[in-house]
């Protein structure tokens, strides 16, 4: 993905190889790959292979390729299940350096682009600009994702586009994370290139506030799948925190964390190892006792 800094490389600069010893007796390593994505049920893992979306049984460890495009990223289950959400250039015939978000059924049918046409609402919808970091809301209707510098939001038809923050970060946001209620959306923010911030606000936009004072250095944020909490991270640690902003001493750390997802039961994480120095990314298991899981 297109991360909104100057030079990634001077964030890794600190990282070390990954240590199973320091995280858990019980981690494990299950397959080559990154950005892992936990379905409904915690059955399968949704997560990114050789630049394509691929469906993973955790059981047998079978794989199954979804799509056959240029550069995926950032998979995402429908709260049923049925479904994937995730960004990507696009097929292999299509020239643009551009991500777009695109949505797949887990049997690999029906792909398709989510934004098809170019939108006016509130705000032009510039298709010439970058769609990353796609989230589905748990009511299972909307999705925001990350167009341009700004999060905006719109139904699973991709009607209705239309920017969701009142007032955009002068850098960046993504990774918006919900409440089961479906009345709040974290999300992180950046206002400079040398760190992010976690927010909060309506599911409308309104309400945006600071949660917390933690800084980020391109991390990413999730949230546990009854939504009593919130879980971010520095790339080396993750680290667990409630809607008020209080946070717990890492789940895991001294880790090079590249991408991240909790599992629904709340009792287990899959990170993958990426990194600038990393040849060949795998995804591991780790089990951890969370506060509110």
């Amino acid at each position: 993905m297109r991360f909104p800094i100057n030079n990634i490389s001077t964030i890794f600069a600190f990282f070390f190889v990954l240590s199973i010893e320091c995280v858990s007796q019980n981690a494990r390593t299950v397959f080559e790959g990154t950005e892992p994505a936990f379905s409904p049920t915690g059955k399968k893992l949704a997560f990114v292979y050789l630049d394509n979306v691929y469906i993973s049984d955790l059981n047998s460890k079978s794989r199954e390729k979804l799509t056959h495009l240029r550069n995926c990223h950032c998979p995402c289950w429908s709260p049923d299940g049925k479904r994937l959400v995730f960004a990507s250039y696009g097929y292999h015939s299509d020239k643009k350096e551009t991500f777009s978000i695109w949505i797949v059924n887990i049997d690999g049918s029906e792909l398709h682009m989510l934004i098809r046409t170019q939108i006016k609402k509130d705000k032009a919808y510039d298709s010439n600009l970058d769609d990353q970091y796609p989230r589905w809301a748990p009511n299972g209707k909307d999705i925001v994702w990350s167009h341009d510098k700004q999060l905006w939001i719109s139904d699973t038809t991709g009607l209705n586009a239309r920017p969701l923050t009142k007032v955009s970060a002068k850098i960046f946001e993504y990774d918006a994370s919900w409440s089961t209620d479906n009345k709040s959306i974290a999300y992180l923010r950046g206002d400079t290139y040398s760190s992010y911030q976690i927010w909060k606000m309506d599911t409308r936009g309104n309400f945006q506030v600071r949660l917390g004072l933690y800084e980020i250095s391109v991390g990413h944020l999730r949230s546990s799948k009854n939504g009593k909490a919130l879980f971010y991270d520095d790339q080396s640690s993750i680290f667990e925190l409630d809607w008020n902003g209080a946070s717990s001493t890492p789940l895991i750390s001294n880790v090079l964390i590249g991408g991240y997802d909790i599992s629904p039961d709340g009792k287990m994480i899959a990170f993958d190892d990426s990194g600038p120095e990393v040849d060949s990314p795998k995804i591991h298991l780790v089990r951890i006792k969370f506060n509110n899981k």
